[in-house]
């Protein structure tokens, strides 16, 4: 299956808009006749916001633009940047510059839980990492994300969801093989195991991770139960 990629694209624009005071009636008119020269002729359809104050916004199948006076913004083709740049500069408006950004993939679950899959390892390394404390007694929560994995669908809401399903399973999978320990009567705080517990895990189960240092817990009585949370 082909998969497609949107770019996060910004056309700077100068068309009279001031920041604090906007745009003259005059201006406007002439700004929305621009806009509609330069997208109705590319295959654009542009929709009026219902919001007030709002910009109008261009789409064209999965692409969209949100015509804001200093920025025409949104999730494009990468092959339609310079159809579209080339079309504000002939147009009466003023191109200042080009800005690209994240990349979004027109692709299903199975591609983005296939590249999750793929990183594994390094994801249960990073899950081991974030939930290391100083003592026995603290434990942390951290949210449901990862750095090992860059890939993001244009469907945003299916990739976020895909994202905490699996991180939230692997944490539960490492919960179960003994290698965190979640706090008693805090089921979303956890830490993981000591120098001295992962060498004993070791011996039983073999390697944990490739080669992971870890940082040392002191033993601390029971009344020193602490909650750390440096979720975000």
């Amino acid at each position: 299956m082909k998969t497609t990629t949107y770019i996060k694209t910004y056309f700077r624009i100068s068309c009279g808009y001031e920041m604090g005071g906007g745009m003259n009636e005059d201006k406007y008119e002439f700004f929305q006749s621009e806009i509609q020269k330069i997208f109705v002729l590319l295959g654009f359809e542009i929709v009026k916001s219902k919001i007030a104050g709002a910009s109008d916004t261009a789409y064209r199948n999965k692409e969209s633009l949100y015509l804001h006076p200093q920025n025409f913004s949104g999730f494009i083709l990468e092959t339609s940047i310079c159809e579209i740049e080339a079309a504000i500069k002939a147009s009466a408006l003023k191109l200042n510059c080009v800005d690209t950004y994240e990349v979004l993939y027109d692709a299903d679950a199975e591609f983005l839980l296939r590249k999750l899959q793929e990183a594994k390892e390094a994801i249960r390394e990073e899950i081991f990492e974030k939930h290391k404390t100083t003592r026995k007694t603290n434990f942390v929560r951290i949210g449901l994300s990862t750095s090992q994995v860059s890939v993001k669908l244009l469907d945003r809401k299916l990739s976020n969801s895909l994202y905490r399903e699996f991180i939230s399973s692997l944490v539960n999978e490492m919960v179960k093989q003994k290698l965190i320990k979640p706090a008693s009567n805090h089921p979303e705080y956890y830490r993981s195991l000591n120098r001295t517990e992962l060498r004993a895990w070791e011996r039983v189960n073999g390697p944990a991770f490739n080669s992971l240092p870890v940082v040392e817990q002191n033993e601390e009585e029971e009344n020193l139960f602490t909650l750390f949370d440096i979720s975000y």
